[in-house]
This record gives C-alpha cells, sequence and structure tokens, in this order.
C-alpha cells in the first residue's frame, strides 16, 4: 500500500464521515433499541451500579488509602495543551504539563 493509497483511502472515509447524519436517540422511549440502532455507550460514569463490581471495590479502596493527588490535571503539553493548563490554573486546579 502506497502513501498515495493511504491518502486516497483517507479522503474517502473523511467524505464519508462529512456526509453523515447524526443519530439522534430519544431518551423518553424505554426501549434500549431504536428504529434498529442501540443507544450510544456511556463513555464516562461514576455510577457504582454500572461497570465491574469489583473494578469499582478496587478504586474505592485505593481512594481511601491513598495520599493526596499532587495535580488535578496533567497535560500532555503542546501550543494548545499550554493554553489549556493556564486556563486551569486560573481556575484554581493544580496542573501538570508534560
Amino acid at each position: 500500500v502506497s502513501t498515495w493509497d493511504a491518502f486516497l483511502r483517507a479522503d474517502e472515509n473523511w467524505s464519508r464521515l462529512k456526509s453523515s447524519k447524526a443519530f439522534e436517540y430519544d431518551k423518553t422511549v424505554l426501549s434500549a433499541v431504536q428504529n434498529g440502532v442501540p443507544p450510544p455507550p456511556q463513555f464516562v460514569t461514576d455510577d457504582g451500579a454500572s461497570g465491574n463490581p469489583r473494578c469499582w471495590e478496587k478504586l474505592r479502596k485505593q481512594a481511601v488509602d491513598s495520599t493526596p493527588l499532587d495535580y488535578d490535571v496533567t497535560i500532555c503539553g503542546g501550543t494548545l495543551g499550554i493554553f489549556i493548563a493556564m486556563a486551569l490554573q486560573l481556575k484554581g486546579h493544580n496542573v501538570a504539563v508534560l
């Protein structure tokens, strides 16, 4: 596969992505699947009933046994990262920049 072929494939994928339509999931309907499409997966949760109970138990134990954290946020460098880090510091967060 050449670089040109990879470029054409990326361009085709980009065109397909731009032409796609957003899926609207109606949370008022009590069905897990609507029009043959399941709901989007939950990316971040703090619901202890969701996920693996052993993982939640370990996280809770670590939270009790651990020392306070030195930083609230860690940002991996870059120009935009520096600006975000500064904004978070101005809001009172302890920020580490890598």
